[in-house]
């Protein structure tokens, strides 16, 4: 059994991987073997695209570079979600444009200096960035407010008489297009680690909006 006080309110409201593993997948292996085939002009030129086409995530215009690779439809879908999986991740790390050489080197990605170079680039990169934040606001569900309990858990053993305190969450959350609400429980040692991953965002937020 457990007794539980409750208080309420209604506020509106992981540890971030090392910046040298941040593409150190299998997947992304697969990608740098093929990016690393292609001509450095055609890959400017194939990530300006993409970057150009962000915010429509429309890329059927650059079909051209499929042919050109001589990639499969499959191949080349792959390609460009890379593309923007790359330049996503180091906006949302803040990367630098010297740490994201740094971060593709580490991965085996030999045309490194290109994408960093490119994000080096203010037109593109405050075009893609500004693009990223918005689709990042507009495609998500919003957090609307915040209910919890404070509870006690006793244990079964009498002998024990161990007591686990633990909060339970309510959160209400909605989109353009549903409304419901999440619900869910921590102990002290989660809700620590909780908060500390919270502090961790709001300092990158902190950086983006500085940015």
């Amino acid at each position: 059994q457990a007794s539980t006080h409750t208080m309420s309110s209604s506020q509106s409201a992981g540890e971030p991987a090392t910046k040298q593993k941040l593409f150190q997948t299998n997947l992304l292996q697969k990608v740098f073997q093929t990016i690393g085939t292609i001509n450095d002009e055609h890959l400017e030129a194939l990530i300006l695209g993409i970057l150009r086409k962000y915010e429509s995530k429309d890329y059927s215009s650059l079909e051209k570079f499929q042919q050109l690779f001589s990639l499969t439809k499959n191949d080349f879908t792959l390609l460009i979600q890379s593309i923007v999986y790359i330049y996503e991740t180091a906006l949302f790390h803040n990367l630098t444009p010297a740490k994201l050489n740094d971060a593709l080197q580490s991965a085996n990605c030999n045309k490194s200096q290109i994408f960093a170079l490119i994000w080096k680039s203010a037109n593109e990169s405050k075009e893609f960035t500004k693009n990223a934040r918005e689709y990042s606001l507009n495609e998500f569900c919003t957090l609307n407010q915040i209910d919890w309990r404070l509870g006690i858990r006793l244990s079964d053993d009498l002998m024990t008489k161990r007591r686990d305190m633990y909060a339970q969450w309510v959160l209400d959350i909605g989109s353009k297009d549903s409304k419901g609400k999440l619900e869910f429980g921590m102990d002290q040692t989660e809700m620590y680690d909780f908060f500390q991953k919270l502090e961790q965002i709001q300092a990158q937020l902190d950086q983006l909006s500085e940015g």
